[in-house]
């Protein structure tokens, strides 16, 4: 039969916690990775685009749209980022 003392008890609580604080930091990087993925959407549409999924289609055809329009090229960055 082991006894366990509060100096084990005290580390696990504190591995507990540290594990939670990981996990809460990076839900909130990835907030605020959002939150400006969805500022660059709005004001440069293509480069919105192009931090979320590269050089790719997608960035080609946001900025033929940007080009022709701005109004075409902020909805399309922000359906390609949020709503697809």
């Amino acid at each position: 039969m082991t006894r366990k003392g509060p100096a084990s008890g005290l580390a696990v609580t504190f591995a507990e916690h540290a594990a939670f604080a990981t996990v809460d930091m990076a839900t909130s990087t990835e907030k605020i990775v959002s939150i400006l993925i969805l500022i660059a959407s709005i004001l440069l549409p293509p480069l919105g685009v192009a931090l979320k999924h590269g050089i790719s289609r997608d960035f080609w055809i946001n900025l033929i749209l940007t080009i022709i329009l701005f109004v075409p090229g902020v909805i399309h960055a922000v359906y390609v980022n949020f709503l697809r």
